[in-house]
């Protein structure tokens, strides 16, 4: 199986995607297991997922007026819905198909979670080569690994266990262990 980062269809849509979404000057994180692949660099998944921070009037117009392009360009879509909203887990998206690549991307909103928001906030831009020198932001890993936990899908679990060995010694468990007990705690709400 060949890594998403070394297809040239997955780059242009992360580009484009990021792209678009600076454009209309939202905030937003890569998550999911291609943020996992760009940190540690085992196989991933092969759709995009994009954390997008739509806390406050302004995000939602501009997303509205991103999804509208989207949809005008022939980007299929459908909404996703994930049930009860649980502290520090989207509870609604959209998916869409790129048009010539056929790769789902999955945009994912904070809605008004504080924990999202400030992860989304947070996020700095990685260098990917072959992004046409657009620099899409990835979670910073410990808030990419409270949300692969809250998940806790098999899938998740072994990315944190990737990420864990990957950054053995430097990633700051105290902070992680603080934001899951907030989450549970109903802090961030």
């Amino acid at each position: 199986e060949k890594p998403v980062l070394q297809s040239t269809e997955f780059l242009l849509v992360i580009s484009e995607m990021f792209q678009r979404l600076r454009d209309k000057h939202l905030k937003c994180a890569m998550v999911g297991g291609v943020a996992v692949e760009v940190l540690v660099n085992p196989p991933s998944t092969v759709d995009l997922d994009i954390l997008v921070n739509t806390d406050g009037e302004t995000a939602l117009r501009r997303l509205r007026e991103l999804l509208q392009s989207l949809r005008d360009e022939k980007w299929d879509s459908m909404p996703l819905f994930f049930g009860r909203a649980w502290p520090g887990k989207p509870s609604s998206g959209v998916w869409f198909i790129h048009p010539q690549t056929c790769i789902k991307v999955d945009l994912l909103f904070t809605g008004s979670d504080k924990f999202l928001t400030r992860a989304v906030n947070r996020a700095p831009a990685f260098t990917i080569k072959g992004c046409r020198g657009v620099l899409p932001n990835i979670m910073v890993v410990e808030d990419l690994v409270v949300m692969k936990m809250l998940a806790g899908r098999e899938k998740d679990t072994e990315d944190v266990e990737a990420i864990m060995r990957a950054y053995k010694g430097t990633l700051d468990t105290d902070y992680i262990e603080k934001a899951y007990i907030d989450l549970d705690e109903g802090y961030y709400q």
